[in-house]
C-alpha cells in the first residue's frame, strides 16, 4: 500500500509540474503575440498552443481519479491566479486538546464544529477552505503540538480578516503568543520567483506531507475540504480538460 501510495504522488508530482510548466509556455506565447492574458486562460488551449505544451486537454486524469492532494492544490492554484489565496496556520489551545484527549472525543469532529459554529456567526459558512490537521514534526518521526494548515480562497481581503477572526475564537482560546509566533496566522500566497515554478506547489506539498501516517487522536481521517472549495477545483480542472461542452457552469469561471 505504502509502494502504490507513494507512486501516485510522484505522478502526480510530476504532472503538476508539466502543468505548471506548461502554464508558463501558453503565457510566453501569448506576450509574443502582444496577447494580455487573463486569469485561468492559461488552462486551456483556444488559442491553439497544444504543439507547444506537453499535455492536451484530452490527456489529463478525470476528475474522479485525482487525489484530494491534487485537489486541495487546484483549489489553491485558481486561487494563486486570481490574487484570492490565503495559506493559513492556526495552533490549537492545550486546553482544547487535553479536553478531546480525556474524554476520548475525535479531534476532528470537535475541530469541524467549532471553526463551523464560527464560521457561521460571521456569515462566512459558503468560504472555500480547507486545512490538514498536523500532529507529527516535519520528519514525522515525533509527535508534536496538533495544528492546523491550510488554505482559504477570499475574493475580499475582510473575508480573509474575519476568517482569521474565526479561528482565534474557535481554536486560540488561553493559548498564549510564544514571542514573534502567532497563535493564528494568515497570509495572502505569492510566488516566490526564486523557486519557478516549483514554489507554486511548496505550500500544499508542506501541509500534506504526513497526511498518510496515523495518529489515533486523529483517526483515520485528517483531512478537511469544504464543499465550496471542491466546487471551485472541480470547475478549475474542467477549464483545464476542455470540457466546456460538457460542464456550462464552468463558462462563468473561465471569464473572471
Amino acid at each position: 500500500m505504502k509502494q502504490e501510495r507513494d507512486s501516485i504522488a510522484e505522478k502526480e508530482r510530476a504532472l503538476l509540474g508539466e502543468l505548471l510548466t506548461d502554464d508558463e509556455t501558453r503565457r510566453r506565447i501569448r506576450t509574443g503575440y502582444g496577447e494580455v492574458s487573463h486569469p485561468t486562460s492559461v488552462w486551456n488551449d483556444c488559442d491553439q498552443t497544444w504543439d507547444h505544451t506537453k499535455h492536451a486537454p484530452y490527456e489529463l486524469p478525470e476528475w474522479r481519479n485525482l487525489s484530494e492532494r491534487m485537489k486541495m492544490f487546484l483549489g489553491f492554484d485558481l486561487g494563486m491566479e486570481l490574487g484570492w489565496c490565503f495559506p493559513f496556520t492556526a495552533n490549537l489551545s492545550p486546553t482544547y486538546v487535553e479536553t478531546w484527549e480525556a474524554n476520548g472525543s475525535g479531534f476532528m469532529a470537535n475541530i469541524d464544529q467549532r471553526l463551523r459554529r464560527e464560521l457561521m456567526k460571521l456569515e462566512l459558512c459558503k468560504l472555500p477552505f480547507c486545512y490538514v490537521v498536523e500532529s507529527r514534526t516535519r520528519s514525522g518521526k515525533a509527535r508534536c503540538k496538533p495544528h492546523l494548515h491550510g488554505i482559504a480562497i477570499c475574493d475580499d481581503p475582510l473575508k480573509a480578516t474575519k476568517f482569521k477572526v474565526a479561528l482565534e475564537h474557535a481554536f486560540v482560546g488561553d493559548l498564549k503568543r510564544n514571542g514573534r509566533r502567532r497563535s493564528v496566522k494568515v497570509d495572502r500566497g505569492y510566488q516566490c520567483s526564486k523557486l519557478g515554478v516549483e514554489g507554486r506547489v511548496r505550500w500544499v506539498e508542506y501541509i500534506t506531507k504526513n497526511v498518510h501516517l496515523y495518529d489515533e487522536r486523529l483517526g483515520r481521517r485528517r483531512v478537511y475540504i469544504s464543499h465550496s472549495y471542491i466546487a471551485l477545483a472541480r470547475e478549475a480542472w474542467a477549464i483545464r480538460r476542455d470540457e466546456f461542452a460538457l460542464e456550462p457552469s464552468v463558462r462563468a469561471l473561465a471569464i473572471l
